[in-house]
């Protein structure tokens, strides 16, 4: 009997950085990014127009060094994730909904459960299922 396959995308996952030579690395199948909503959502007047762009690229690159990206899409993220902005709030949203400022961590937050709020996450998560299913 063999032994069963162990996990390979379990481990360290160094940070993808655009331009990185990933062979530099730690080695391994996994790099890891984040992505601002606002970076895919930027219709200021739809929330249901999505450039996926920046995900792709970021996919595209992993994949050149044979890495998968596990990857954590946005709202507000305290002072940005290295290439990625903290306020991650899509423009289709602005003025729609009240936003709290979170002293602590310097970051602008929107009412989560407001109606607006909840229709484009929704509108998010089904495009992307959609389009990386």
């Amino acid at each position: 009997m063999q032994p069963p396959i162990g996990q390979p995308l379990k481990g360290i996952a160094p940070y993808l950085f655009p331009g990185d030579n990933l062979s530099t690395k730690f080695p391994g199948g996994l790099v890891w990014s984040y992505f601002a909503l606002n970076e895919v959502m930027k219709d200021p007047n739809s929330c249901t127009v999505f450039d996926w762009s920046v995900f792709e690229k970021a996919l595209d690159e992993a994949a050149v060094w044979g890495r998968q990206v596990a990857f954590r899409f946005y709202v507000e993220y305290p002072g940005g994730s290295g290439t990625h902005p903290g306020n991650g709030i899509p423009p289709c949203l602005n003025g729609k909904m009240a936003l709290r400022t979170n002293g602590f961590w310097g970051t602008v937050s929107p009412d989560y459960d407001d109606p607006d709020v909840i229709a484009a996450l929704t509108s998010f998560i089904n495009a992307f299922a959609q389009r990386y299913d």
